[in-house]
């Protein structure tokens, strides 16, 4: 979980956007493949931590944390070894559906095998999967509500390095299928179909937002008054 900015100044900015129409989010999770939040497992039939990212029926080679190809920040990377390749994980806590507004994952695939993460992706190269009940004992087989599809991205924005930003905007009311009320579980297919069997791949990060917490609302609202008192006084 990510500590939000709770300052006077950030929370009045946050209530202008809020007055303009356009609300904050907040960061309900993120996971930046660095091996310092939630461990990777390449070996998923020892994945027995909830929380814990794995290999599913270890269908991907070379996948460990390293530092990116070419660069300096740390990066899931692995080769898929499987025409499903599948990165899943267990939150092990509830986050409520109803208030998600986006996913976003950053990531980049070598599709055309040449070495060099220089390839133009499309909303088909990967997925991302949600559920509302947890797999499990993690790397288990499918339960129910376990693998609700994202479906394509709201939008996938190509960066430096081969790089992609994909993002999925969840309309008001958030996240709806599923049998429960929280998301237990992830799924991300860093590659897809026999086209991506034996393609390299990076993921960067995974972050999903939310709408902020009610007491966060009441905060913006004392921040933003705060400043404004501050400012009337100084005249």
């Amino acid at each position: 979980m990510i500590p939000v900015n709770r300052s006077p100044l950030a929370m009045a900015a946050a209530a202008s956007l809020c007055a303009a129409g356009t609300c904050l989010g907040a960061t309900l999770y993120l996971e930046e493949f660095d091996g310092n939040t939630n461990d990777y497992n390449a070996d998923s039939a020892t994945a027995t931590t909830s929380g814990d990212w794995v290999d599913f029926s270890n269908r991907m080679s070379s996948d460990s944390y390293t530092t990116a190809s070419g660069g300096t920040e740390t990066v899931l990377a692995g080769v898929s070894a499987s025409n499903d390749p599948q990165v899943r994980s267990d939150f092990g806590f509830g986050i409520d559906k109803t208030i998600v507004t986006a996913f976003a994952l950053r990531l980049r695939i070598d599709s055309d095998g040449n070495s060099s993460f220089d390839d133009s992706l499309t909303s088909a190269d990967f997925s991302v999967f949600w559920g509302t009940s947890s797999y499990g004992t993690p790397g288990a087989t499918n339960v129910a509500d376990t693998n609700n599809s994202l479906g394509a991205p709201s939008s996938l924005v190509a960066q430096s390095d081969g790089w992609h930003l994909a993002t999925w905007t969840i309309p008001s009311g958030g996240l709806t299928a599923g049998a429960n009320s929280t998301i237990e579980s992830l799924r991300i297919d860093p590659t897809n179909g026999s086209a991506g069997n034996g393609d390299s791949f990076e993921i960067d990060y995974f972050r999903i937002d939310g709408v902020p917490e009610p007491g966060s609302s009441t905060l913006v609202a004392l921040g933003a008054l705060t400043v404004c008192l501050r400012r009337r006084r100084q005249r």
